[in-house]
């Protein structure tokens, strides 16, 4: 039987470039995951989690900042994880996407800490003042190193003072 025949006036050809399109969308698209390629330059990073307090309560806004005591390998790039507490005092470490984590490594802490920023504009968060004491703002007067290891982390509770 022809395909000519079989099609004839039941599909349009319009109907027809709008099924191939489709057909060939989905083919170039099956199998990628639905996401964006990790770039090269990307070093695989493991989850990590962990609570803070200042003295002794959960602080919301507190900015971690966690500093490579060595740089990884693999990378020409200075990667700096960071993470924010939220009401609660959890945080939950980025490095490439918010949550992700951070490569495997030791790291040194600094944080800064200037009130709960809300919907507050960047400008006027930086008009704040630091709530914390001063050895907090700097990696090598903090006093805390902790160490990222492969699969998911649970860092140990950090109690500022």
């Amino acid at each position: 039987m022809n395909a000519s025949k079989v099609f004839s006036g039941s599909i349009s050809p319009s109907r027809i470039s709008s099924i191939a399109l489709w057909v060939c969308c989905t083919a170039l698209t099956a199998g990628c995951g639905g996401g964006t390629p990790t770039p090269a330059w990307q070093l695989p990073v493991e989850p990590a989690e962990g609570d803070l307090t200042v003295k002794g309560a959960a602080a919301e806004d507190v900015f971690i900042t966690f500093h490579p005591v060595t740089k990884p390998s693999g990378t020409t790039n200075q990667i700096v994880p960071r993470a924010q507490t939220d009401s609660a005092g959890h945080f939950r470490v980025t490095t490439y996407t918010t949550g992700d984590g951070a490569p495997a490594g030791k790291y040194r802490l600094s944080f800064s800490w200037q009130g709960p920023i809300g919907e507050m504009s960047q400008d006027d968060h930086e008009e704040l003042p630091e709530r914390l004491n001063r050895k907090y703002l700097k990696p090598e007067t903090s006093g805390y190193e902790i160490t990222i290891t492969e699969g998911p982390n649970q860092l140990p509770a950090l109690e500022l003072k």
